[in-house]
């Protein structure tokens, strides 16, 4: 409603009022609010047929199902690897890459849960990537002959002009690749023990080297010597107690362990680790690095924190308070002290094997997405036991008021961008 000071035009406010006056309302009629209840078609006498859709279950339907499923795959692999692209460039924060990271290959999984069945009706995922990746192999010009040919799927029993290595880019593409390495890791299992390999027996990937230039040959040897060491980590992470970070990788590892099958979503994560791998080349530890960084800088505020206040207490602030301070320092030194590292030692020493000297926190160092989501999880709990101290004490309140107040009396006083925000 316009004051008695408005300014406004009184001719605005009559057109404002007047905008509906054009429209006429229109009163149902007496017979369509009389006329009887339209009446539905009734089944007719003996008719016993019963309609129900068409179930999807054909080879064909399943083919259809597994190529847009694995379409969408890889669209959200490419975002991935922007993703991380973006991170080098210094454009996303790792922990924010890795969240996403994780929360894609999770979308990812959920979309197979429809899938997985049909293909269980058509001999299993093996068959049917195996069988895919066919496919696009004579769409590539190969004839069934060359794909039929003895060994063809056993890489190491050929040269580099084998067919797995001349069509390693299409078996990348449809998984069969990942695949294949998780089904040979899983083959070696035992339960209640984690399979530990000599240094260097797969070789060892250069992050400086270009993948996307190299050979189907050189592929296969780079995503080997990848993935083989580090499921020996995973394996480790899975029968340690108490570990406090779990990316879907891990999670598909645990479930390979434990029902000896190969799930959909852990050959997608195994190859989005080796894509990020990649992508990052020679920045693959930067987020350890920064990790390892921030963990430090929070360890060292809680210990000033408590240096600070060794004489300072208030009832707001009871000492079961303080208890889940120094809970977040010692699980920062638990994972300083590199858990995954140590255990792996120790069962060494049980077989009395040799202990190989490698840089600590593998685990963090070949995985980006491990370092982001830890990173993360320790960030989420600084944030919030800093944001139950700070309204403890009103530090924050009590320095904005004072602030607000100096504003008023002060002319030309600095600025003090913090508490603009605050």
């Amino acid at each position: 409603m316009p004051t008695e000071n408005s300014e406004e035009d009184p001719s605005e406010l009559l057109e404002l009022r007047n905008r509906f006056a054009g429209l006429t309302v229109y009163e149902p009629s007496s017979k369509f609010l009389n006329a009887p209840d339209f009446e539905r078609p009734k089944k007719t006498q003996n008719d016993d047929v019963k309609y129900e859709s068409e179930v999807m279950n054909s080879l064909e339907d399943a083919f259809f199902a597994l190529t847009a499923l694995i379409n969408d795959m890889n669209e959200v692999k490419a975002h991935i690897r922007y993703l991380w692209a973006s991170y080098v460039t210094g454009n996303f924060d790792v922990t924010a890459v890795a969240v996403a990271t994780n929360t894609a290959i999770d979308l990812v999984r959920n979309l197979m849960e429809d899938v997985e069945p049909l293909l269980e009706a058509h001999g299993g995922l093996k068959k049917m990537l195996t069988q895919l990746h066919a496919m696009h192999c004579m769409m590539e010009g190969m004839s069934p002959e060359e794909m039929l040919s003895s060994n063809a799927w056993h890489p190491d029993d050929d040269g580099p002009s084998s067919f797995v290595y001349k069509t390693y880019d299409q078996a990348e593409v449809t998984y069969i690749a990942a695949y294949q390495m998780i089904d040979s890791f899983t083959a070696v299992l035992v339960p209640g023990q984690v399979p530990l390999y000599k240094e260097g027996m797969y070789g060892y990937f250069d992050p400086e080297s270009d993948h996307s230039q190299k050979t189907g040959k050189q592929k296969f040897e780079d995503n080997r010597a990848l993935l083989m060491p580090f499921f020996t980590e995973l394996m480790t992470v899975i029968d340690l107690h108490g570990w406090l970070v779990q990316d879907e990788f891990i999670r598909g590892m645990e479930e390979v362990q434990k029902t000896k099958k190969v799930p959909f979503y852990v050959v997608f994560a195994a190859q989005v680790f080796l894509d990020i791998t990649y992508q990052l080349g020679p920045n693959i530890e930067r987020p350890f690095t920064e990790m390892t960084a921030h963990m430090r800088f929070i360890e060292i505020d809680i210990m000033e924190h408590f240096k600070f206040h060794a004489n300072l207490k208030i009832d707001h602030w009871p000492a079961s308070n303080d208890e889940v301070l120094r809970q977040l320092r010692a699980h920062i030194r638990y994972i300083d002290n590199d858990p995954v590292r140590a255990a792996q030692k120790k069962w060494l020493r049980d077989l009395r094997a040799d202990i190989p000297e490698i840089a600590s926190h593998r685990l963090f160092r070949m995985s980006p997405l491990i370092s982001g989501l830890t990173l993360f999880h320790f960030r989420a709990r600084y944030h919030d036991v800093g944001h139950a101290l700070a309204n403890a004490w009103g530090s924050i309140q009590y320095c904005q008021h004072l602030y607000v107040a100096l504003q008023q009396f002060v002319p030309g006083m600095a600025r003090w961008p913090d508490l603009d925000l605050a």
